[in-house]
């Protein structure tokens, strides 16, 4: 099977119509959400381990199995959970291993509560992603996100780490802290795509591949992300999130 850094415009344009296809019968974004990452799984079998999906939503409007967990973490974090809070979900997952294709099968990414700039900047995997895309950091202290989303608008971003075994942050940190599932898994190029609803909520998809790939061929594959968007923005809108 061609690997993904085979992989060119109409070969992604075809990707996004099979996605389109495949989007139209679900019932909430969780369900979309791992039909997407079931796709891309499936598409670059061989070359992608493992991929996620994970939307940013209120803690308010989260399923109980995500919420208790979320407020679990936070208190770990220094202070419970409020209803304002931002937590980062994981609503669809696929990969090598059975316990990567259940995302409340996750032990520690399930959702990730975003307390302040100072806790995400803890996780530097989380912090990257979260200013490559544009989102950044100072928000979460200064409770401007309104502004931050609105000027992400519908531009789709991208998350890229180039080779997942070297790449260090300002502070000398592993972009990918976990070294052991980097080896084990024989990754290269880590990226994501994502993008902001109109409602406030974000959702990137972050790929995890044994490939080596350039910027560039990495963000010929944004224009999946606005395909998943634009199919979910109903269920967005209509509150419809989890199936759980």
């Amino acid at each position: 099977m061609p690997g993904i850094e085979t992989y060119g415009p109409d070969k992604i344009k075809a990707l996004q119509r099979r996605l389109k296809i495949a989007l139209s019968g679900s019932m909430s974004l969780q369900t979309a959400a791992q039909i997407w990452t079931n796709l891309l799984y499936a598409e670059f079998e061989g070359s992608l381990p493992l991929v996620r999906c994970y939307s940013m939503l209120p803690a308010h409007k989260l399923a109980p199995q995500y919420s208790a967990f979320a407020q679990k973490l936070a208190i770990q974090l220094g202070r419970p959970l409020v209803p304002a809070d931002r937590v980062l979900c994981l609503m669809g997952t696929s990969g090598d291993s059975a316990a990567w294709n259940d995302c409340t099968a996750s032990q520690g990414h399930l959702a990730i509560p975003l307390l302040s700039r100072a806790t995400a900047d803890s996780a530097p995997m989380i912090a990257r992603l979260l200013l490559d895309m544009g989102v950044g950091l100072d928000w979460l202290d200064s409770g401007e996100e309104a502004v931050v989303f609105a000027s992400l608008g519908r531009i789709a971003s991208m998350f890229y780490v180039e080779d997942a075994r070297t790449e260090t942050d300002s502070a000398g940190r592993m972009v990918v802290p976990a070294q052991d599932f980097v080896r084990d898994n024989a990754l290269r190029t880590v990226f994501g795509m994502g993008g902001a609803y109109i409602t406030g909520s974000f959702v990137c998809t972050i790929l995890f591949t044994k490939a080596a790939l350039n910027r560039e061929r990495a963000s010929g594959f944004l224009p999946l992300i606005n395909t998943f968007k634009s199919e979910t923005v109903g269920h967005m809108l209509a509150d419809r999130l989890f199936s759980v």
